[in-house]
């Protein structure tokens, strides 16, 4: 076989070569060596070469890469003698090894850097043999020579004083980073070894980690340094650009949450599109984002300092969640690890809430209170109409007679056609029947003017309606005061409750409210901006409750709050011709004594709003006692004496005679019911009276009215009426100018000279009493001469006119006006077993209904001056040993009961939500959870279950469970007023409660 010399290993000789050639030569009749056979070797590098007998061998010559052979120590045969081949021979430890050697350079380096590891152990070996050279290079470079001329594997197996860790751990780690190289052919370059770039999975960031909304600069730019460790404590920064980039993900420009639009829309258009870059963050805007940005590795101009600059703008700040920080997100995208990086960014400044919430700042007293009356199902109305009728009408009638004569001293010839025309103002002037086509000379021409008579008349109306009506809710949830209306004038302003996000450098972290937990708000408002309008409020009691006061408490605190920081001269007052805080986006300055004026009177302003909405509140109450306390307040008063019934109805003067109103009594059933009402013996007793007219009286003065659910609706309306009209007529219009002056020409249509009026003038004028007029001018024409031509023809004359003029002219107008009240009440309840008792009482202000519910019972929901149907009772009978063993359930015994009026009702036994720690059942096969599980419990009947509480998940020691019974409808209607009753599970004693 053939080996490689000086590979020698246990149970070897040496590492076999594959693949050499081996020859068996014997000298030719020249004396020259001639290959006898040729053979292979196998990968073993054993070989077998059949010779034929009677052959000698005087050499073997072996080919492998031009290197050089020789006998091993076992090969003992001379073939200087000649190797006779004779049969039945065995010719064995024909063995040779390659005696060529190579050298190479191996480099142990970190990164592209070149960084020198320290003392490294390497392995060589040659591939496919179990033969090592264990060597040690102490140079960062190293020829080593006499290595065997074969295809080699090396391997870093230490850097020496490294021990277990990244670089060790990458070179001989589960993957050991081997490198094979060809030294086989000698006449080849050394290859040069080196060792693998191992990056550290964090990098160092450069540049500020807070940014100022307030700059909104475009050209903000962050620094991101790359480099990674190669031993504890040294890096390189060198990194391959051919397969390395950065893909950038910005989640400091854009953000999705509510407002955004508004705040993004206000920036100019290049800060726009810088908060877009690299962002993958789309919220409703016109411009989307990006996305991610996959951007090259840069070096400087030495090739070192690898690493990005990237260019962004500051959003807005991130109040919201701890630590109150946005991020860019940068991740290193090639090479043998994925490495990321999110540069953390605290962004300062004030954020907005949003500008859609509005202050209603009450100007006035409420204009109407509108009581809801007790019932599920019950409603008030309140509605007027006004309407307004405007009719108007003229006729004008003008009729006008008489003759006009001429006289002409010669032929004419008369031309029929001629004669059309010619007119005194709106009075035509035609011509009258001719006898002969020619006239002689000396005949008196007569000329009629037909009576004519103008008839023109025009009649006008229009109406107007407007119809105001407020109605209460009748949502069973809010049933009664919850849905009393408040009719408001006010002032309504917008305004911004505004977060100051600032970092507090003494605690390094965000300055937080201390009482709070949060960022400090403050509310922004202008009372003299344009979008400030007065308006009507239509609110509900539960709306003011719950949502106008506490807006108003907290606006309050905030603007407290803002006055401490004026007068502390913060920085947070507009600078462009303003006074007083700014949101974020305006450039701010800081405060100053004007400022303090400016904020104090809104201080002023919101604690007189919020006074003034709780007065409108407290007003029902003590209007209510009122009603109830005076006498004349009962609604069968509605319409009697000086009450809402009448007022507005009249005028003293008027108010006499048939035209008198008289006193209207308010019945809560119609008269022709009260009046065939039958008193029974039992109604004798109890109204102690036999007179039927008297106790139908006593009907007709009841206030009270009482109602069960589930059985229809009671209405009653109470409605007045007033009509105004008047009338007038109107003789002002122009009548137009029958003859006006002496400049006026006569007859020009019809062929006569024109013909001056020296008689004097008649003009119409505007005003003409009695709406009619007749005249009948003096004109005397007779003697009148006139030269000219008649019908084309010169002709001397004489011109006479007689005639008169009627005028009739006539307007008038009127005026209706109609406004009516309308209060009414619906009364009912959809729930079987409710029923109301109400006394009805009249608001002397408003005119609408007051109720004083003083009985009756009522569930779904439970109404203020009723028995509760629903009243649920629970308490522990039995509770479980404080020592509970691991896998034992605690047991308790609860009972339940309705102390309510109601014969029968369902209800929930449910945990409390803060509570669901533990597993709960009832009667050991029903879980117990938020939502509850049904109970129907019959009036003062208890009913004991049984309460079992499993261990939970790998504790010992569990809060309270909270076990809670209520009404079952209520809960589904989401009612937080419902009757209720809740305790604590426990098998510990608390020493604070006793229990």
């Amino acid at each position: 076989k053939v080996i490689t010399e000086g590979t020698s290993h246990p149970g070897n000789s040496g590492c076999p070569i594959n693949e050499a050639e081996v020859c068996m030569q014997h000298k030719s009749t020249l004396g020259t060596l001639e290959d006898l056979i040729c053979v292979t070797t196998n990968s073993n590098g054993e070989y077998e070469a059949p010779i034929v007998i009677g052959s000698t061998i005087d050499s073997i010559a072996v080919h492998y890469h031009e290197h050089e052979f020789e006998r091993t120590f076992e090969n003992k045969i001379d073939y200087s003698q000649g190797l006779h081949i004779s049969s039945g021979g065995f010719y064995a430890k024909n063995d040779f090894m390659d005696l060529s050697k190579a050298k190479t350079t191996i480099q142990v380096a970190g990164g592209l850097c070149d960084v020198h590891l320290g003392s490294s152990l390497i392995h060589v070996n040659i591939v496919g043999c179990p033969w090592l050279k264990v060597v040690q290079q102490d140079e960062f470079e190293l020829l080593h020579q006499d290595l065997p001329a074969q295809l080699l594997n090396v391997q870093i197996v230490e850097v020496i004083g490294l021990g277990s860790g990244p670089i060790n751990d990458f070179f001989n780690g589960d993957n050991p980073v081997v490198r094979t190289i060809n030294l086989r052919d000698t006449e080849a370059e050394d290859d040069l070894l080196q060792g693998e770039v191992v990056q550290r999975q964090e990098f160092e960031g450069e540049g500020t980690g807070v940014a100022d909304t307030k700059s909104f600069d475009a050209d903000s730019e962050v620094r991101l340094d790359l480099q990674y460790e190669i031993i504890p404590g040294v890096f390189c920064d060198i990194v391959d650009e051919d397969t390395h980039q950065i893909e950038i993900i910005n989640n400091v420009g854009m953000d999705d949450v509510a407002g955004f639009d508004t705040f993004y829309n206000a920036l100019d258009a290049n800060v726009q599109d810088a908060l877009a870059v690299c962002s993958t963050i789309a919220p409703d805007t016109s411009t989307p984002a990006q996305g991610a940005c996959l951007e090259n590795v840069q070096h400087n101009k030495n090739g070192k300092k690898a690493g990005l600059d990237f260019r962004f703008a500051a959003g807005r700040p991130n109040p919201f969640a701890s630590p109150y920080t946005k991020n860019i997100n940068f991740k290193v995208i090639g090479g043998v690890r994925s490495v990321q990086h999110f540069s953390e960014f605290f962004i300062q400044g004030m954020y907005s809430k949003g500008s859609g919430n509005s202050f209603a700042l009450p100007t006035h007293e409420p204009i109407m209170i509108l009581r809801d009356p007790p019932g599920g199902d019950s409603t008030a109305t309140y509605q007027n109409v006004k309407t307004r009728m405007t009719m108007y009408s003229y006729a004008d009638t003008i009729e006008a007679g008489g003759s006009l004569s001429a006289y002409a001293g010669m032929d004419v010839e008369v031309d029929m056609d001629s004669c059309v025309g010619g007119g005194f103002g709106v009075i035509a002037i035609v011509c009258g029947s001719v006898a002969d086509a020619k006239a002689n000379v000396g005949l008196n021409m007569k000329f009629g003017m037909n009576t004519l008579i103008g008839d023109n008349g025009d009649t006008k109306s229009n109406q107007f309606e407007i119809t105001w009506s407020y109605t209460t809710s009748d949502n069973p949830a809010t049933a009664g005061k919850q849905s009393d209306i408040f009719v408001v004038p006010n002032l309504n302003v917008k305004y911004e409750t505004v977060y100051l996000v600032y970092w507090d450098k003494a605690s390094c972290g965000a300055k937080l409210d201390s009482g709070t937990g949060e960022f400090p708000t403050v509310v922004v408002f202008d009372l003299e901006a344009p979008s400030s309008q007065p308006a009507l409020t239509f609110y509900s009691r539960l709306h003011i409750e719950s949502v106008e006061i506490p807006d108003f408490e907290n606006a309050i605190i905030a603007q407290r709050r803002t006055v401490t920081l004026v007068l502390q001269g913060d920085t947070i007052c507009c600078t462009e011709d303003k006074t007083g805080s700014c949101e974020g986006e305006e450039s701010v300055r800081a405060c100053n004594a004007d400022d303090l004026d400016y904020e104090e009177e809104r201080l002023t302003v919101l604690l007189a709003s919020l006074n003034g909405w709780r007065e409108s509140l407290l007003k029902t109450i003590t209007d209510k006692n009122d009603a109830i306390t005076s006498p004349g307040q009962s609604i069968v008063d509605w319409f009697s004496d000086e009450n809402v019934g009448q007022k507005g109805m009249y005028n003293e003067e008027h108010n006499k005679g048939n035209m008198a109103i008289k006193d209207f009594n308010v019945n809560l059933a119609p008269d022709v019911l009260i009046d065939n009402a039958q008193l029974t013996e039992n109604g004798e007793t109890l109204l102690k009276t036999t007179d039927v007219k008297q106790s139908r009286d006593k009907i007709k003065q009841t206030k009270r009215i009482e109602f069960s659910g589930a059985s229809g609706a009671y209405e009653l309306s109470l409605d007045k009426t007033r009509y105004y009209y008047s009338a007038a007529e109107d003789c002002t219009q122009s009548v137009p100018a029958i003859i006006g002056g002496s400049a006026l020409l006569l007859g020009a249509g019809l062929g006569l000279a024109a013909l001056p009026l020296a008689a004097g003038a008649m003009v119409v004028g505007s005003a003409i009493a009695g709406c009619n007029f007749e005249v009948e001018p003096e004109v005397a024409l007779g003697d009148t001469e006139v030269e000219g031509k008649v019908f084309g023809v010169g002709a001397k004359g004489q011109l006479g006119a007689d005639f008169s003029l009627n005028i009739s002219h006539e307007t008038s107008y009127g005026i209706t006006e109609e406004d009516s009240t309308s209060v009414s009440v619906s009364l009912g309840d959809p729930d079987i077993g409710d029923s109301f008792v109400i006394d009805l009482y009249f608001d002397k202000t408003y005119g609408t209904f007051i109720f004083d519910t003083v009985g009756g019972r009522s569930k779904c929901i439970h109404e203020e001056g009723t028995d509760p149907s629903e009243d649920p009772a629970l308490r522990i009978i039995s509770s479980p040993s404080p020592f509970i063993f691991p896998d034992e359930e605690m047991v308790f015994e609860i009972e339940m009961i309705n102390v309510g009026q109601s014969p029968d009702s369902f209800f929930y036994i449910a945990q409390e939500a803060g509570s669901r720690n533990l597993p709960v059942t009832i009667d050991s096969n029903r879980g117990i959870d938020e939502n509850g599980h049904v109970i129907q419990l019959y009036q003062d009947k208890p009913v004991i279950k049984q309460i079992t509480i499993g261990r939970g998940y790998l504790k010992y020691e569990f809060p309270l469970v909270q076990l809670t019974l209520k009404s079952m409808c209520e809960a589904d209607m989401n009612v937080n007023t419902g009757k209720y009753k809740t305790i604590p599970l426990s098998n510990t004693y608390d020493e604070n409660q006793n229990q």
